[in-house]
Order: structure tokens, then sequence, then C-alpha cells
């Protein structure tokens, strides 16, 4: 009887280097957060940054009365800040703190599933392209909405492949654009490019997403109404077709 030849062992350095792997998105994430946080105290806070503070530092009624009657399209973020600014203070750094962290936190998850589907050589090079993108760096350093429309917009993004590729996530996956739909009803058109990619590469999951499609407009009508009523307050805002390129497409 011939025995079976021993499996091969594994080698002690496949595990220091799996390790390593591990937290290679992490430090990327890391690396954004002390990247943005080198300019969290200058400049000095501008216009928007202004009126983010001017929001947050009412009292409920008041933050309530004022989305009601101006700003209703930021009001979930002013709900968020209204909680932190009465933790934290109103410094510029403190104010812009949670945008540095929801940067940090997009570039991580973005690099952790690049890792398990691709590789660590692929997490690593997805984790500095991400947080060396300028607008990336930019929106990690306002005091705005920007940072967690981005983060909801990674989370919705990795859970919309996960529901095509197992059947399972299509909750996670509406959760997270019903947050970025919150924080901007312009992530409409994220989830109208999520929708088309469902029609190219799972057609016959369709209808399922279309059903979250419809829970998700219905969840996001009132403040659709609100944000059409309030519209003279942007009636300043350029709509010639050369602005709109240059601000969509340019910027």
């Amino acid at each position: 009887m011939i025995a079976a030849p021993p499996a091969s062992p594994t080698l002690p350095a496949d595990e220091p280097r799996e390790d390593r792997a591990r937290w290679l998105p992490w430090v990327g994430a890391l690396g954004s957060l002390l990247l943005t946080l080198c300019w969290l105290g200058r400049p000095q806070l501008w216009t928007d940054e202004a009126a983010t503070i001017s929001a947050s530092t009412r009292s409920l009624p008041q933050l309530f009365a004022l989305v009601g009657n101006i700003d209703g399209v930021h009001a979930l973020f002013y709900l968020l800040l209204w909680g932190w600014v009465h933790l934290t203070g109103v410094s510029e750094v403190a104010v812009r703190l949670p945008a540095a962290l929801a940067a940090a936190t997009a570039v991580g998850v973005a690099a952790e599933y690049l890792r398990r589907r691709l590789g660590p050589v692929q997490a690593g090079c997805g984790a500095a392209l991400m947080f060396f993108l300028p607008r990336v760096l930019w929106s990690g350093t306002e005091a705005r909405s920007y940072s967690l429309i981005l983060l909801c917009a990674v989370l919705s993004g990795i859970a919309l492949a996960r529901w095509m590729r197992t059947g399972r996530g299509l909750l996670a996956y509406g959760v997270a654009a019903l947050f970025s739909l919150g924080f901007s009803v312009l992530t409409a058109t994220l989830i109208f490019t999520h929708l088309l990619i469902v029609l190219l590469y799972r057609p016959r999951r369709v209808l399922p997403f279309l059903g979250t499609c419809g829970v998700l407009g219905l969840c996001c009508l009132p403040l659709v109404l609100l944000s059409t009523s309030q519209q003279d307050q942007v009636s300043w805002i350029p709509t010639d077709p050369e602005t709109v390129w240059h601000g969509v497409v340019v910027e």
C-alpha cells in the first residue's frame, strides 16, 4: 500500500503577507484622513460652510423652520451636524472633521472591496487613485455633505455589485441609496446609472430593482416637493448650456 504524499506545508511567510494585505485598504484610508487633516484648519470657513454652522447651531424647532423655508435639500445633513457641533463646537477643524472621516471611510471601504474581489495590488492602486483625486480631497475638507454623498455612493455601488453577483444585498442597496438621496436628490442620476447596469448585465432582475427604485422615489417625494418649492433660492445660478456643461463635465 502506497502512502499518500504529505500535504505541502504552508510557507511561514504566507500568513504575514496575508495579514499585511488585510491592512492595506485601511492604510489607504488612514493616509487619506491624515492628508485631509493637514488642511482642516485652513482656509477659513467660506459662505456655504458658514451656512452649515448657522443652521446646525440653532435649536431644533428653529432648524426645522429654516429647512421649511430654505435649504430643505440639506435638512438631513444639517440634522446630523446639529448633534455633532453640540458635542464638539464650531471651530474649523471640528465642523470639517465629519467630512474628513467620511472621505477616509469611503476610500477604505472601496479599497477593501477591491482587495476581496481583485487582490491587494489592485486595492492599493485603487486607494491611492481615489484619495489623490482632487474632488475627493476637497470633499474631505468641506463642512458640507459632499463626502457623505461619496460614502453613500461607494456603499450603494458595492451593495449593487453584491446583489447582482449573489442575489443578496438589495435591502442594503436601498438603505445606502436612500441616504444618498437624503443628502442630495441629484444622486438620482447615480441610481439611474445603476438601473442601466442592471438592464445590461442582469436583465432578469430588473423588476426587483425597479421596485426598489419605486420605494426610494416614494420615500424621497416629500423632499423633492420641498426642494422644488425652494428653487428660487438658486435662481442666481446661470443655466445657459455653456455654464452647465462646464460645471457638470469640466468641474
